[in-house]
C-alpha cells in the first residue's frame, strides 16, 4: 500500500530509489550510485532549482554540484556491478522521453555525458498542473483531482510538499538500509526557488530556509532527511 501511494505521490523519487539486489542485501542505490557516478568525491549536492514567473509558469532544473576531493572507494567496494552507470543513464533517458510527450512541458535540455558535475536536466512548464501531471506520468500514473501535487502556485504564493515522512515510510516498507552513514552525511539535497517579486515570508521559518529578496534556498543533509529530522516542505509569500 505504501509503495503504491509513493508511486503516485512522489513518482520521480520512487524511480530514483530503484532497488538492486547486491550480495543478498537491499541497498539504497540512489546515494551509493551517485558516489560511484562522480568518482567518489567527498561532497555531492543534488540541486533542484525552480523559477516561478508572474504568469505562474516556470522552469525546473536538476543538477549535480561537487566539491572537495575525498575518496568513497573504501566505503563502497564490492557493492556495485560494472553496469551501474549505464542503468542510471537508462532510467534518466526514460524520464526524458516521457517529458517530451507531456502537454505544457517545453524547452527540455539535458546532459548525461561528460565528467563529474556536468549532468543536468531542465525544462519549462506552463503551470503547476503541467508539472505535477508530468511527474505523475514519469511514475507511470495519471494525476486526478484528488491526487496531491508536488507544487502549487497561487496568486503571490508558492507551496512545495514535504516528502520526508513518505520517503522514510517507503524505505521501511521496502527494508532498504544504508551500510555507511559517512555517505549520507556527505550528500546534501539543495532546493532553490526563485519568485517574481520580493519575498514577504516563508514557512517553515527555520535554519534550513534562507531568503534572498526573490530567492529561497533550503539545504538538508541526506542523513537528516532519512532520520526524519528535516521538513522539506516550503511555503513562500511574495
Amino acid at each position: 500500500m505504501i509503495l503504491n501511494y509513493m508511486k503516485r505521490r512522489f513518482p520521480i523519487l520512487v524511480h530514483i530509489l530503484r532497488i538492486k539486489e547486491l550480495k543478498k542485501t537491499k541497498f539504497l542505490t540512489f546515494v551509493q550510485l551517485l558516489a560511484v557516478f562522480f568518482l567518489f568525491t567527498s561532497c555531492i549536492d543534488i540541486v533542484e532549482e525552480m523559477t516561478i514567473h508572474s504568469d505562474r509558469s516556470g522552469s525546473l532544473a536538476y543538477r549535480i554540484e561537487i566539491s572537495g576531493a575525498g575518496n568513497f572507494l573504501s566505503e563502497l567496494t564490492g557493492m556495485f556491478s560494472a553496469s551501474v552507470e549505464d542503468q542510471i543513464k537508462v532510467e534518466a533517458n526514460q524520464f526524458i522521453q516521457i517529458l517530451k510527450t507531456q502537454d505544457g512541458i517545453t524547452n527540455l535540455q539535458y546532459n548525461l555525458t561528460g565528467g563529474p558535475g556536468t549532468y543536468f536536466l531542465e525544462f519549462d512548464f506552463k503551470d503547476h498542473e503541467s508539472l505535477n501531471n508530468s511527474l505523475y506520468a514519469i511514475g507511470g500514473a495519471k494525476k486526478t483531482m484528488f491526487s496531491p501535487g508536488y507544487i502549487k502556485i497561487g496568486k503571490s504564493k508558492f507551496k512545495k510538499l514535504n516528502f520526508t515522512p513518505w520517503l522514510n515510510r517507503y524505505l521501511k516498507q521496502e527494508e532498504i538500509e544504508f551500510q555507511s552513514p559517512f555517505i549520507t552525511d556527505n550528500i546534501a539535497f539543495v532546493s532553490v526557488v526563485n519568485v517574481p517579486e520580493d519575498i514577504s515570508g516563508t514557512k517553515p521559518a527555520d535554519k534550513n530556509v534562507y531568503g534572498f529578496l526573490r530567492k529561497t534556498r533550503q539545504e538538508f543533509r541526506l542523513s537528516d532527511i532519512l532520520e526524519g529530522e528535516s521538513n522539506t516542505s516550503l511555503k513562500i509569500r511574495y
